[in-house]
């Protein structure tokens, strides 16, 4: 799908990836978005030894063939945003409205309904539209989030499984 999307036009008078918004979630709903976009790319050698790294800690994730062939994508975060659209350290104004910002809640709960946890990538359109990208269920162990909000993506999970049981 990445081709199909185009990015902004510039970041820096540098050329970019399209803005994506990693959309993290527990029980159906929205956490938080963490704003990347491809900063460049590993090795090959580098982007498959990311993978055998994370699986000493106990990620089951496994290099694709693209990843050998070509290595993986070095992300850079723009910020955190939350459900409200409350963002934490995003330095440039969103690349979306209020009005997509809802789209893109609706459209990743959506997908989200009936799982504990999964992660929503969306692309953001030159247009401020958002597009999904893919699912994931599993956030690796290789993701550069602050602790505090590691602790709290834990919280949420096993509150949720609390509410289930009781």
């Amino acid at each position: 799908i990445e081709e199909l999307i185009n990015a902004p036009d510039t970041r820096d008078g540098i050329g970019s990836t399209p803005d994506e918004m990693k959309c993290i979630t527990f029980f159906g709903e929205l956490f938080f978005c963490e704003w990347v976009y491809v900063e460049n790319m590993t090795t090959p050698e580098e982007g498959v030894g990311v993978f055998i790294s994370a699986q000493g800690t106990g990620d089951r994730a496994q290099p694709g063939k693209g990843h050998a062939a070509f290595g993986i994508p070095n992300f850079a975060s723009k910020g955190y945003i939350y459900r409200d659209k409350t963002c934490l350290t995003c330095k440039d104004r969103l690349p979306l409205s209020m009005d997509a910002w809802v789209r893109l809640v609706n459209i990743v709960e959506e997908i989200a309904t009936g799982t504990d946890h999964i992660r929503i990538d969306v692309f953001i359109t030159p247009e401020g539209e958002p597009k999904v990208n893919e699912a994931n269920i599993s956030f690796l162990k290789i993701s550069k989030f602050p602790d505090f909000l590691v602790e709290e993506m834990r919280r949420r999970w096993l509150e949720g499984y609390r509410r289930l049981l009781t």
